[in-house]
């Protein structure tokens, strides 16, 4: 049975070796996963703009946080802590609600004979058991943060954001040179009818 890529081979008498090959190199290619078997091999491929954004968002966000002063600092500390004591009290509350109704179903299923059913009475509870083992306990509930403890903590974390971020983009970097370096020589060796001179 042909393949995507074999299936030329059955279906086109003209099908060449050199169409094979660039039919083949879709499979290494990124942009071919989103266009298709039939997209066109670009010999040059532009990096994503969101490897640099991501470095300019976090240089932006440093930028910000340098520029606070000292009321802004205790503001966003007390917003941020606002924020995840919020999170937390919506987790708290969903993780009671989710316990009550095993419990109140675990209550029932302990009260039930169910001797005329033998080991389901037994397989209820495991059932309730395993679920109740994934149900996702809150953390902690947040304290608020010392204003100058926060900013620190945010200092670090964006400049953490900052490298890996950098990282990020040279990588992508050297893997677009890497992948143009690839497609031209195999447009080099194997070339598309319109680039034969």
């Amino acid at each position: 049975m042909p393949t995507g890529y074999t299936a030329p081979i059955e279906e086109d008498p003209n099908f060449t070796f050199e169409q094979f090959v660039r039919r083949c190199a879709l499979a290494f290619l990124v942009e071919s996963r989103e266009e298709g078997i039939n997209c066109k091999i670009q010999r040059t491929c532009e990096i994503d703009p969101y490897r640099q954004n991501q470095v300019w968002k976090a240089k932006a966000e440093l930028s910000e946080l340098e520029g606070m002063t000292t009321e802004q600092i205790e503001k966003h500390c007390l917003e941020d802590y606002l924020k995840r004591r919020g999170a937390w009290e919506e987790t708290n509350a969903l993780f009671k609600e989710k316990k009550a109704k095993y419990d109140t179903m675990r209550e029932k299923v302990e009260a039930w004979d169910g001797s005329a059913f033998q080991g389901l009475k037994k397989f209820m509870l495991e059932q309730i058991e395993t679920s109740t083992q994934f149900i996702v306990m809150p953390a902690p509930e947040p304290t608020r943060q010392n204003p100058g403890d926060w900013y620190e903590q945010q200092l670090k974390w964006v400049r953490q954001d900052i490298l890996r971020a950098e990282e990020r983009l040279i990588e992508a970097q050297q893997s677009i040179q890497q992948r143009n370096e690839w497609v031209g020589l195999l447009l080099d060796t194997f070339p598309l009818p319109e680039d034969k001179s």
